[in-house]
């Protein structure tokens, strides 16, 4: 059986404080950053490595490293924003800019 609820049930439900939530916002928005800053990263190494002619599994590697970041920069965002605005929507609703405030 789903469980559904909202952000204020699920912060009663863990006990949490607002300065638990604004640590934890903080925490989040820190990550993202991070992770964004390593998908450039990448992002550049695999152009660098194509106009450079580096091996072709090095140039595959930063590829790949650069593609898995965005997606984890993706996920980290949409945490952030949950916390943000206080409340549980789904990732595809978010994606789309259509929040609904009902996680599903």
């Amino acid at each position: 059986m789903a469980r559904f609820e909202t952000f204020s049930q699920a912060v009663e439900r863990q006990g949490l404080t607002d300065a638990d939530i604004q640590r934890r916002q903080r925490e989040i928005k820190a990550a993202a950053d991070l992770v964004l800053l390593m998908s450039i990263l990448f992002l550049s190494l695999t152009v660098i490595g194509a106009i450079r002619d580096w091996s072709f599994m090095l140039v595959s590697l930063f590829c790949v490293g650069s593609m898995w970041t965005v997606c984890e920069a993706l996920a980290w965002r949409f945490r952030f924003d949950q916390v943000r605005h206080r409340e549980l929507f789904g990732f595809k609703d978010w994606l789309l800019g259509r929040r609904t405030g009902e996680f599903k």
